[in-house]
């Protein structure tokens, strides 16, 4: 479900600047890009830079360290075809600029795995304990979230799902 977050005032944010914004828990590049805003993912793929701090040339996000580029309405990365920074929708309205964030159902997205599997199938979740087993990549896109064992286990109960150990 997606939800806009009221991030700044209209107009706070002069053309040609940007700057980096939280809603919900995440960090958003936001740029005023010849008078339109547009917003990504802080952090570049590749070593987890801060993409606020980069430049932008003809549409295109350059990172600050090592000059790799996202398009900023695509989030397309010029590098690696298969790469891809999340791409906010934006909105503006006289009270504010408002960021479009993804509100995540835990309960309902294991429900969905587990519909999808076939008859006596089954799903394996891999929780890694430390977040250094997690990649840049991952943590750029907000591809995991840290669970306590029981909050895991609430989750599993709620879903109507088994769990083998």
């Amino acid at each position: 479900m997606l939800k806009y977050v009221r991030v700044m005032k209209e107009g706070d944010l002069p053309i040609g600047k940007s700057v980096v914004v939280t809603a919900k828990g995440e960090d958003i590049a936001l740029f005023n890009y010849k008078g339109k805003y547009f917003a990504v993912a802080n952090k570049c793929l590749h070593k987890g830079s801060p993409l606020a701090e980069g430049r932008i040339e003809e549409g295109v996000i350059i990172c600050p360290n090592h000059e790799w580029r996202y398009d900023i309405k695509t989030g397309e990365c010029s590098q690696n075809p298969y790469m891809k920074t999340v791409v906010y929708p934006v909105k503006v309205h006289k009270d504010g600029v408002y960021i479009g964030i993804e509100i995540k159902d835990d309960k309902k997205a294991l429900k969905n795995m587990f519909n999808l599997l076939k008859d006596g199938g089954f799903l394996i979740l891999l929780v890694p304990v430390f977040d250094f087993l997690y990649g840049e990549i991952d943590k750029s896109i907000g591809h995991f979230r840290r669970y306590e064992k029981n909050e895991l286990q609430k989750n599993r109960r709620r879903s109507n799902t088994k769990s083998i150990h």
